[in-house]
C-alpha cells in the first residue's frame, strides 16, 4: 500500500506542476493581449484630417498641444487613440480628427506618437 500512496503523491505532484505551467502560460497570453501595441518604426500618414478648433476653447483663449498614442492596424487604419497630455477641450477635437487619419500599411499593429498644436490665429 505504501508504494501505491507514493505513486499517487508523485502523480499528484506532476499534475499540480502541469496545472501551474498551464496557468502561467494562460496568464502570460492574457497579459500580452492586454498590453498596447509595442512602439515600432513609425508609419507615414497617407490621409490627414485637421482638427476643428473647438469654439468654446477659442472663446476662452485655450491654446496648446495634444499628445496622443495612436494604435494603427496592419492596413493603416487607426484602431485606438489615447490622449497622453493636453487640454480636455482640445484633446476631444484632436482625437476625433486622428481617428479619421489613414497610415501606410505595415506588418501588424503599431503604436504611433502624434502631437497636434492648437494655436489661436491673430
Amino acid at each position: 500500500m505504501g508504494k501505491r500512496i507514493e505513486g499517487l503523491v508523485t502523480t499528484n505532484r506532476l499534475h499540480s506542476t502541469r496545472v501551474k505551467l498551464l496557468l502561467a502560460a494562460g496568464v502570460t497570453a492574457m497579459v500580452a493581449m492586454m498590453l498596447p501595441a509595442a512602439p515600432q518604426k513609425s508609419r507615414v500618414v497617407k490621409s490627414r484630417i485637421e482638427p476643428e478648433y473647438p469654439e468654446l476653447a477659442r472663446q476662452l483663449g485655450i491654446t496648446g498641444r495634444v499628445r496622443m498614442a495612436v494604435t494603427v492596424d496592419c492596413i493603416g487604419r487607426v484602431v485606438q487613440v489615447q490622449t497622453v497630455s493636453g487640454e480636455t477641450l482640445l484633446a476631444e477635437a484632436a482625437e476625433a480628427a486622428v481617428r479619421r487619419w489613414r497610415f501606410t500599411p505595415g506588418a501588424g499593429e503599431i503604436l504611433v506618437p502624434v502631437e497636434l498644436s492648437f494655436p489661436l490665429a491673430s
